[in-house]
């Protein structure tokens, strides 16, 4: 209930399967823009559309992102938890994950 209820996950340090998580309930996600640093996970996360990435080590900039996301009128919200939902939906569910692998090993 609480990530479904929230507005937004802020993650500020590295971001794994919390993304995914966040996600799942149709929350979106803020995180940094470390890369590098981050799991896999961090590419769920579409930039406006399902989360924000800030400028790591500003404060000023997640303190921009964050306004944006807490601000959004209920038709934005709902918006962005059906992004949430189709991005997990169609990318990261047990049947893609297999279907990527077999593509990948070139198994079908």
């Amino acid at each position: 209930p609480l990530l479904y209820n929230s507005d937004v996950c802020v993650s500020p340090g590295l971001i794994g399967l919390t993304a995914i998580h966040s996600l799942t309930y149709g929350t979106p996600v803020i995180t940094s823009d470390d890369f590098l640093s981050h799991g896999p996970e961090f590419e769920a996360i579409e930039d406006d559309v399902t989360g924000s990435f800030f400028k790591e080590g500003n404060v000023g900039d997640l303190c921009s992102k964050l306004s944006k996301w807490i601000n959004l009128s209920q038709e934005e919200r709902e918006k962005t938890r059906l992004n949430a939902y189709k991005t997990i939906e169609d990318k990261y569910n047990a049947a893609f994950q297999i279907k990527t692998i077999k593509e990948t090993l070139n198994l079908g």
